[in-house]
């Protein structure tokens, strides 16, 4: 019986990371996207200690994956050291892992020592973690950020001076108690499917009446009573999406809603938007 278990989970293993790996890549050969749940793993730091994303959930995480004979990697890790790590790393909300693509431990080690970085870097024997992110015979030099629920909020590729800043400046922005993610509507989707949050249309009724996105519940932001009803209908532990027209009043609302403690996601450019992408909408 044992065996036939484990013959079970060998099987859906690999069926998991089959389909994953005919996932439609983008042009940076990336399969995962913005506003999807980060596919989980577990892997060894060069230390011995053995990490699982999914034990991370919580916290702002940050992958990047990286290798010894990797130029671009050897120019961008002195800057992940010294504008995030010594910047965040006492920061019990944010983690940071190097993942080393298909290794061993002693070149892992020499490497770290060369680039003197002191952030954790993991092992991935054959690659295996990579190609959950991204095709297995695309290159290595980009970082995933990943938000306390699980979900990827920001990829980047190679390095590229403004992209890096980009990066650096919404780490800072997230750890801050009162951080939302704006997500544009094509990530926006992807997180309504993927995750469960609960999707709130922050405008009056008149306007919902008009058009809604399908499932959303109607809370007006300019009631009085706004962050009172929230508090009736949703826990702080469950995601909130939320958006307006235009993502003015959707924008004030995830502030209201952040400062009360909630992981809160904003539509840019609202309703007008999502209907000018030609997303489904309910009249």
């Amino acid at each position: 019986m044992k065996k036939k278990i484990l013959f079970f989970i060998a099987i859906l293993t690999f069926q998991v990371a089959s389909a994953q790996e005919n996932v439609q890549p983008d042009a940076n050969g990336y399969i995962v996207y913005e506003g999807e749940k980060a596919p989980d793993f577990e892997t060894t730091l060069t230390n011995g200690q053995r990490v699982r994303l999914s034990d991370l959930r919580g916290k702002l995480v940050m992958l990047q994956f990286t290798a010894s004979w990797c130029g671009v990697c050897r120019k961008e890790m002195p800057f992940i050291e010294s504008d995030i790590w010594q910047v965040h790393q006492q920061n019990n909300n944010f983690a940071l892992i190097g993942i080393d693509r298909d290794e061993p431990l002693e070149k892992v080690v020499k490497f770290a020592e060369t680039t003197k970085v002191t952030y954790p870097l993991a092992l991935d024997p054959g690659a295996d973690i990579f190609a959950r992110y991204a095709q297995r015979e695309s290159g290595v030099t980009r970082n995933v950020l990943i938000d306390k629920n699980g979900i990827v909020i920001k990829r980047t590729r190679l390095y590229e001076e403004n992209e890096f800043q980009s990066l650096v400046e919404t780490i800072n922005q997230m750890l801050d108690s009162t951080a939302y993610t704006t997500f544009d509507t094509q990530a926006f989707q992807r997180l309504l499917a993927a995750d469960g949050a609960a999707l709130i249309d922050v405008r009056t009724e008149a306007e919902f009446d008009e058009g809604h996105l399908p499932k959303a519940r109607l809370v007006n932001v300019m009631d009085d009573k706004f962050i009172e009803t929230i508090k009736q209908l949703y826990g702080k532990g469950r995601p909130l999406a939320v958006y307006c027209r235009s993502g003015r009043r959707s924008a004030q609302a995830a502030k209201l809603l952040s400062e009360e403690g909630y992981h809160v996601y904003n539509l840019n450019g609202g309703f007008l938007q999502w209907e000018k992408d030609g997303r489904e909408i309910v009249r």
